[in-house]
């Protein structure tokens, strides 16, 4: 019997923050090539939810980052990765919210259900930031 069939494997990290860096860093290059792109066929109309939509993944994830470096270790690896998926959620559907903010403005029309995507967008991060903070059960 081999000893790698009965020791456990502990990781140190639920998650890599690496990979996450990486993720939001080609989540906010897309925004400023989905911005650039529209603004040329927009018939030289800009707006500024669109050109500032870069700013969610940036901010984003540089918290979930942060999170996921600092506080791996000191919650529960499947409680950390329930708050990570609800948090990336919150910024994809706040990034979602700022791109359609942006074509309704070039398209100078509105819309009421904007407000709703960042409504559940900032609850989804606050709830996945305050799930990846709680520390473990017995700590």
């Amino acid at each position: 019997m081999f000893t790698s069939a009965t020791e456990k494997h502990v990781k140190t990290s639920p998650l890599n923050w690496r990979r996450t860096a990486i993720g939001y860093t080609s989540a906010c290059v897309a925004c400023v090539t989905v911005d650039i792109v529209y603004a040329m066929f927009g018939h030289g109309l800009r707006s500024a939810a669109m050109d500032w939509m870069f700013l969610c993944p940036l901010v984003g994830g540089a918290v979930a980052a942060a999170m996921s470096f600092r506080n791996a270790l000191n919650s529960s690896r499947r409680r950390f990765r329930f708050g990570y998926n609800v948090f990336n959620s919150g910024v994809a559907t706040i990034t979602c919210g700022l791109m359609l903010r942006g074509i309704m403005d070039i398209a100078l029309t509105d819309s009421k259900w904007i407000i709703w995507f960042f409504a559940i967008g900032l609850s989804s991060c606050a709830l996945g930031a305050w799930n990846m903070a709680r520390p473990r059960r017995g700590k």
